[in-house]
Parts: structure tokens; C-alpha cells; sequence
């Protein structure tokens, strides 16, 4: 985004940002700018209680709309939302069941499931509950707890993910604190994130979901209608524990049932992705070439918005049924 931080908080308005509702979206834009971001209500009413609970007097008056605006952007300009595919709130709750997983160490203000979470942007997410980024996390053995590791799928992130908990781990059994991880990544077996992961001593449990038995939330969700997205890979799923961690977050077969159970929630019915490739909305890979959000869709020959090609099919029934009245004359 081209408005800067440090502009924001010198101003006590909205940066000039505007934000109206819809039927089904919030549209969100500078003002005098044709440039809109669009997001759902349930998510625009989530982000908004985010802010309430994080937001505090010393960030210089800057406002929620304006917030929304960078974030929006921000997210958006990363591109490939498959990047910031979530588990579905199924799997989240098998995992906080089963693990007492309450932190998820890659997520966003827009798809985190938990309160807690590190994420891409620190000096915008914070505001909205983010600890900052994974890789800042403390070495020195004083972390504890169960964590949710989904990163985005790109191989050099992967690999620093599996480095930086092997650190986390060793710091943990150092200090006998209780220290878990459950990492979501592809099943890309010549990885070296995967390798790593595969040797770790901390593993202690380790299985794969076949692409074709599960989905993700998608990384657009907040923009569409069809939340999720099918898998275009099989899934491995590691678990790996400090001792400490082991003894109090105890892995059993139910877990990996009620996991893979949780996780096929997640994959799209047939009549979702008819639909999707049909309307060409949304920003899936699968999309029929999407990126038009709902209530933006466009005719994909002329680029027409929807008014004004239902206008002209209008002008062409009326020039049929003219044709018609007059062959019969």
C-alpha cells in the first residue's frame, strides 16, 4: 500500500477510507479511488472485534477503516491465496481437543481461527491480535504450550519452519517445558523440510491424507461465498514433542480419526465447484479464471459489468420478440 504508517497516525480520520455495506460484502476503498477490497460480513464483523480486544489509546488515532484498508490490500498483494489456506474450524477444534491447541504459527487476522496467532505483517496485524512473526518466537527454552503449524506452501519457508521448531524443541527439553507442534505440510517427500521433519527426534506421530479425502479453507474465504477448497496435494501431517510435551499432550488413534474425519469437511461438494468454475468468482486456482469477487462479476469476452449486460440482453429479447410479431404479421 502506498499510505504509510507513520501518515495514519498523524491523522485522526480514516486516511480517507470509505466503507459500505452490501448485501453481501463490505466494500472498502480510498475515497476518489475506483480501487475496492471486498469482504464478507462475517469476516468484516470478526476483524472488528479483533481490533476492540487488541486496539489500545497509544497508536496515535488510527482508525479500524483504515487498518482494514492496509490490511485488505496487504494480503491481497500476495497473491496465490492457496499461499494462505487455512484448516477448517472442524480440524481446529479436534486439535484443541485432542492437543489443547490454542495458537496457530502462521495465519492472518483473516483466517486465524484462535485469539493468538503470528502472522506476515506484525506492524498492521498486531492490532488485530497478531504476536508478530513465527521466526521471532524466543530460543531460549521459555516457550511452552501446543501449536498449530500450517505455513504457506513454498519450499524455503518450509524449510526455515522445520529449523526453527527443531530450536524451539531443543530449547524446550533443555528447560523440561511442555512443548508441542502440529505441522500441516504437503506431501512433498523430496522436500527438506519434509526430510527434516521426518528425522526429527521430537516426532511422534506422523501420517498422510490423500489429496482426494480433504480440503482448506481457502485463503480468499473472506471474499466468497465457497469457503473451501479442494487439496492439489496429499497432506503430511507431523506432530512433534519436547518429553514434557509428549506426557501432557498424549497422541492416540482417535486423534488421527477424529483429524482426518475434520479434515474431509473441508473439501468442496460437486455442486460448489460446478458453481465456482461456472461463475468465474473468486480467487482459487479453479475459479474458470477468476479474481471477480461477488457482485463484481464481469462477462469474461467483453468485460461488461453485470448491469449493463443484463441491459443489452433485455434490448435483445425485445428485438426477438419484435422479430417474432412481425414474421407472424
Amino acid at each position: 500500500n502506498t499510505v504509510g504508517l507513520q501518515k495514519l497516525r498523524s491523522s485522526k480520520k480514516s486516511a480517507g477510507v470509505s466503507v459500505e455495506k452490501h448485501k453481501h460484502t463490505y466494500d472498502v476503498k480510498l475515497r476518489g479511488s475506483k480501487k475496492i477490497y471486498k469482504i464478507g460480513h462475517a469476516h468484516y464483523e470478526k476483524l472488528k472485534n479483533l481490533f476492540s480486544k487488541n486496539a489500545t489509546k497509544s497508536e496515535g488515532g488510527i482508525q479500524f477503516d483504515t487498518l482494514l484498508y492496509i490490511l485488505l490490500g496487504r494480503y491481497q498483494a500476495l497473491s496465490g491465496h492457496g499461499f494462505q489456506a487455512a484448516v477448517n474450524e472442524y480440524s481446529f477444534k479436534v486439535l484443541h481437543d485432542y492437543l489443547g491447541v490454542s495458537f496457530e504459527c502462521f495465519a492472518s487476522p483473516l483466517n486465524c481461527h484462535f485469539g493468538k496467532f503470528c502472522s506476515a505483517f506484525p506492524d498492521i496485524d498486531t492490532h488485530f491480535g497478531s504476536l508478530g512473526s513465527f521466526f521471532s518466537l524466543p530460543t531460549d527454552g521459555s516457550l511452552e504450550g501446543s501449536f498449530e503449524s500450517n505455513p504457506p506452501f513454498v519450499s524455503e519457508v518450509m524449510t526455515a519452519m522445520a529449523l526453527k521448531i527443531e530450536t524451539l524443541l531443543n530449547g524446550a527439553q533443555a528447560t523440561n517445558k511442555p512443548l508441542s507442534f502440529i505441522v500441516v505440510v504437503p506431501g512433498w517427500v523430496d522436500e527438506p523440510c519434509w526430510k527434516k521433519l521426518k528425522g526429527s527426534k521430537y516426532l511422534r506421530k506422523f501420517f498422510l491424507i490423500a489429496k482426494s479425502d480433504h480440503g482448506f479453507c481457502d485463503g480468499a474465504q473472506h471474499q466468497r461465498q465457497d469457503r473451501f477448497r479442494e487439496s492439489p496435494f496429499d497432506t503430511g501431517i507431523f506432530v512433534l514433542q519436547s518429553d514434557l510435551g509428549k506426557t501432557r499432550w498424549q497422541i492416540t488413534d482417535a486423534f488421527e480419526k477424529a483429524f482426518r474425519e475434520s479434515m474431509a469437511e473441508g473439501f468442496p461438494t460437486e455442486a460448489v465447484r460446478a458453481r465456482r468454475a461456472r461463475t468465474g468468482r473468486g480467487m482459487a486456482d479453479l475459479d474458470g479464471a477468476g479474481g471477480v469477487y461477488k457482485g463484481k462479476k464481469r462477462h469474461r469476452d467483453s468485460n461488461v459489468g453485470v448491469e449493463a449486460r443484463r441491459k443489452t440482453e433485455r434490448k435483445k429479447k425485445r428485438r426477438s420478440k419484435s422479430k417474432k410479431k412481425e414474421i407472424i404479421v
